[in-house]
């Protein structure tokens, strides 16, 4: 079964997500965040998948991807979220063992008295590693410490990676001087396979791949 992908005009007048000084917790994504986050995804991987990103090959295997918002892959980044550290979890499993997860995470501070975030940052500086790196199978080396970081990029760019599920939590530093924004996204099936291509290189195509059976509702039962 093929999706195409219909001609999205993705705005860049994003909703932004505005919290005062005093809120400190979990945020429960509305549905335009949720959009956000899906559509920056599929319209992302359209410019793969026509051969549109500059440096990159067409694929012919990318997936669309949908939203598991309100299940364990959203759960799971919503945990780890409230940790508010910023690294990885090193855990890629979930309860169901349907598939391994990937996982993308970005930290933005600021001091801004009403502070505001927009997915689009965290969409924007993931996929903009891929200025630093060259198409083929994945390497150790490309995670080498010292290396690039172009991780964020694959995992955004992996073919097979058709389910989505994100957290959000925001803080405040110790000082009460900043406002941080820590947003945790899970893919599955996860990517950043070494000794796999994040896709498979071939003529440009208009589509994205329906392999989920939600296509027709990417951004989940409640939106």
């Amino acid at each position: 079964m093929v999706a195409s992908v219909l001609t999205m005009h993705f705005s860049l007048a994003f909703l932004l997500t505005v919290l005062t000084a005093a809120q400190c917790k979990l945020i429960k994504l509305s549905c335009d965040e949720i959009r956000q986050l899906v559509d920056g995804h599929n319209v992302r991987r359209m410019r793969i998948a026509n051969g549109t990103l500059s440096g990159y090959p067409g694929a012919t295997d990318m997936k669309f991807m949908v939203s598991l918002t309100y299940t364990e892959l959203a759960h799971k980044a919503e945990l780890w979220a409230e940790r508010n550290v910023f690294k990885h979890n090193p855990n890629r499993t979930i309860n169901s063992k349907r598939f391994e997860t990937g996982e993308n995470i970005y930290m933005y501070q600021t001091t801004a008295r009403r502070a505001s975030f927009s997915m689009e940052m965290a969409l924007k500086s993931w996929w903009d590693e891929y200025k630093d790196w060259k198409y083929g199978p994945m390497t150790e080396e490309d995670f080498a410490e010292g290396s690039e970081d172009i991780g964020h990029f694959t995992q955004m760019a992996w073919a097979d990676s058709s389910y989505l599920g994100c957290g959000l939590f925001v803080s405040r530093t110790q000082d009460k001087r900043s406002t941080k924004f820590f947003i945790v996204c899970n893919y599955g099936p996860g990517g950043n396979i070494i000794g796999s291509s994040p896709y498979r290189a071939g003529e440009p195509t208009k589509r994205l791949y329906c392999v989920t059976g939600n296509c027709g509702r990417p951004y989940g039962h409640r939106c």
